[in-house]
């Protein structure tokens, strides 16, 4: 450890073994306190830096993110990692055959109350990625409606994100489920913390 790292420790422990991964005491503060400050456990993060390894992603250019699930067996909430936006295009450019997208394209905007919240919001959202197959540019078109993807929080209102960001976090959806009908070899089932 250097004298800053001494002078200034990380707010989790580091894992042992994981310097097998390039991670430095000093790099493991900044995993800590700037690429997952709300992750609760090394074991988490080190989940992350783990899956990036295997894919071949920059961990520090924040891929991945650690969301937090309830597990029915162990009846608690566990940290999980989840690709991000970001992996499933880099995953999606990386095959050579990503050729560009469309706009997305919103649905009519409706009020409604979601849980404990009266608000407006798209109701679907639609979006069309381009991958060149056999040589030809092939259009793959995936609609995701806002009601099935909203991210709720206790008593079924929509998460403080989504409230303030409905379009953006909508479209988000939109373009993964493209992205997974286009490169499904590729992106898997990949599903994203929004």
């Amino acid at each position: 450890m250097n004298a800053i790292t001494e002078a200034n420790p990380a707010r989790l422990p580091m894992p042992a073994g994981i310097e097998a991964e390039g991670i430095t005491a000093s790099k493991w503060r900044v995993l800590c306190e700037t690429i997952f400050p709300a992750a609760k456990t090394p074991e988490a993060i080190e989940m992350a830096v783990s899956y990036c390894a295997a894919r071949n992603l920059d961990v520090f250019k924040r891929p991945v993110h650690i969301v937090p699930v309830w597990d029915s067996n162990k009846r608690q909430q566990v940290e999980t990692v989840w690709a991000g936006l970001h992996e499933i295009r880099s995953t999606a450019h990386r095959t050579n055959n990503y050729a560009g997208s469309d706009p997305v394209q919103f649905g009519p905007e409706v009020t409604k109350k979601i849980g404990q919240v009266e608000m407006s919001f798209p109701e679907s959202a639609t979006f069309t990625v381009y991958r060149i197959t056999q040589g030809q540019r092939c259009g793959y078109t995936q609609t995701v409606f806002f009601e099935e993807v909203v991210s709720t929080g206790k008593g079924g209102s929509p998460t403080p994100m989504w409230q303030n960001r409905t379009k953006g976090q909508l479209a988000k959806c939109a373009e993964v489920a493209a992205l997974r009908m286009a490169f499904p070899e590729e992106v898997g089932n990949d599903y994203i913390p929004e």
